[in-house]
């Protein structure tokens, strides 16, 4: 969602940007593949009632939904502790609530960028793959795949030669 900050500050002050980078945020989340992304994952991307009881069990849906491609560490324990309020009982709640986080997606999904007004010179870095799978059914990996192959690696070609 930064990529939309950045490219619309680049689009409207170009004399005020000398570069862009962006970090695996140089998808226009507006492109109709991102809403069928979001539609046809067979897990959530917000975690439900069963992963909230308890910090462990949150962290366990974080690393394999968000980071299942990496060995969890400290930077990933300092992202999810900065990104939860633990509650009394050892509930947690996500910061921000799924309320404000829907909200926060759906009007990025909503923002179509403006590439052809940034003026500045940008260079767009990406992750091997944009999500991982949920588990390791046949169905599920290859529909991953799919969404891989057809959503999310056209935008990077886009954004290389364009």
């Amino acid at each position: 969602m930064g990529g939309n900050e950045i490219t619309e500050f680049a689009s409207l002050y170009p004399n005020r940007v000398s570069k862009l980078i962006y970090f695996e945020s140089g998808y226009d989340l507006s492109d109709g593949g991102f809403g069928k992304l979001i539609t046809n994952i067979p897990k959530s991307f917000l975690p439900d009632s069963s992963v909230i009881k308890s910090l462990d069990k949150y962290r366990e849906w974080y690393h394999h939904f968000w980071f299942g491609d990496m060995e969890w560490n400290n930077t990933l324990e300092a992202n999810l502790l900065a990104s939860v309020q633990v509650n009394s009982d050892c509930s947690i709640e996500t910061i921000p609530d799924d309320r404000v986080f829907k909200s926060i997606l759906t009007e990025a999904m909503n923002c179509r960028r403006t590439y052809e007004r940034v003026q500045a010179p940008s260079l767009v870095i990406y992750t091997q793959s944009f999500l991982h799978p949920a588990d390791s059914n046949s169905t599920t990996v290859e529909l991953y795949e799919s969404i891989e192959r057809n959503i999310v690696s056209p935008w990077r070609s886009i954004i290389k030669s364009g």
